[in-house]
């Protein structure tokens, strides 16, 4: 490869010994880039109050991409619940010790252990396997800063992943934690826009070839991602005095909420009712079309006027009711098609997991039929039907 990988990573000492960790055996020329991410700016928020966000990744996805930065390096487990559409794991790193362990000062023991810090419920219950009767602080901050305030006297132990201490070369007084870990600690993620592939980063993936994941957006790290369906975006144009509003996939609902009027909403899924959130949405039961059509019964909607905002050739459940009651205007504001990207091998995988029709429909127009010899995982009745044919 002669011209540079571009990787973004975070700013601290440690994430910068991770990039050195994955490209220093490889025979490829990087340049690194590192950003201050939100997660290091705001050390007062309690990481026990967080879920799978993107509260240390977010700057760092957001140059690979605008394409200002080829891949980027993350520890595994500060992945978001989802990784930003456009993006995919290029790998899961072997990685360090996956240990937790609780750090003293030089010459103490666990005798001397009156505080501890920590951020983590999980942390401190291994904590009190070893001892009992001990505080817990929280503590925010890099390892350094973090071991600061143990040698500085504010605490007597701090815990800290094992992975850290080894990658930092650091060798303080400490004893190892029982119990479990984070999933993923001490891996590594390597992210990439979906459209580049590097074998030399691809062959340092160590997840199973256990499932493929065929959808736009994929919560499971440990699955293979690859969507097989790409969104082409239609002109349109935005519907004035709408009374109520209908969204049937997350996608279409944030392409239209720019041009939403505070009116009330009716949708498919909690995906998409996040995406509409500050609005007054209400969601259908049953996860699909006829679940809105269930909604739209218990409203009167004389004189109404309702948009639909969708993907062009949505399934016509839900036109069909409407038209007959009120005045429907529907908006085609994207097309979906199969993605022009060479597929992975769906032989070296035990589950493919579809997540749409066009998912199913793509699949059949790249391989010519679905696979018996696999287990097919669907998601909703609908695309469950389309698999049974």
């Amino acid at each position: 490869m002669g011209v540079s990988l571009k990787v973004a990573a975070r700013s601290s000492p440690l994430s910068k010994a991770q990039v050195k960790e994955v490209f220093g055996p490889l025979d490829i020329p990087f340049e690194p880039i590192f950003v201050t991410s939100h997660g290091d700016i705001d050390k007062k928020t309690s990481l026990r109050a967080l879920d799978k966000t993107d509260f240390f990744t977010r700057e760092v996805d957001a140059l690979v991409l605008s394409g200002k930065a080829d891949v980027a390096v993350h520890s595994a487990k500060d992945l978001p619940e989802e990784i930003p559409e456009g993006l995919k794991i290029a790998a899961i790193t072997k990685g360090q010790d996956p240990s937790d362990s609780l750090v003293m000062r030089e010459g103490e023991s666990l005798s001397d252990v009156k505080v501890v810090a920590t951020s983590s419920v999980n942390r401190e219950h291994n904590v009190k396997q070893l001892k009992a009767d001990v505080a817990f602080v929280d503590i925010r901050g890099t390892i350094g800063e973090r071991l600061e305030k143990l040698y500085q006297g504010d605490v007597d132990g701090v815990v800290i992943a094992e992975a850290a201490l080894i990658r930092l070369g650091l060798n303080p007084n400490r004893v190892t934690l029982p119990g479990s870990t984070t999933p993923l600690q001490g891996q590594l993620a390597i992210v990439a826009r979906h459209k580049t592939f590097i074998p030399e980063l691809e062959a340092l993936d160590v997840r199973p070839k256990e499932t493929l994941y065929l959808g736009l957006r994929c919560k499971n790290p440990l699955w293979h991602h690859f969507p097989i369906i790409e969104i082409e975006d239609l002109p349109f144009e935005r519907a004035d005095g709408a009374t109520h509003y209908i969204f049937t996939s997350r996608t279409a609902a944030k392409k239209y909420r720019p041009f939403l009027e505070n009116r009330p909403i009716f949708c498919v899924g909690k995906a998409t009712a996040k995406e509409l959130e500050g609005f007054e949405v209400k969601v259908a039961e049953l996860e699909q079309a006829e679940g809105v059509v269930e909604l739209l019964k218990t409203v009167d909607l004389e004189g109404a006027h309702v948009v639909w905002p969708r993907a062009e050739g949505a399934r016509t459940v839900i036109s069909d009711y409407l038209n007959e009651k009120c005045r429907l205007t529907e908006i085609p504001l994207y097309r979906v098609r199969t993605t022009t990207l060479l597929p992975p091998d769906p032989k070296d995988f035990k589950q493919i997991v579809f997540t749409s029709p066009s998912t199913v429909k793509a699949y059949q127009e790249l391989f010519g039929k679905l696979p018996h010899d696999k287990e097919l995982l669907s998601i909703g009745e609908i695309t469950k039907e389309f698999i049974l044919g």
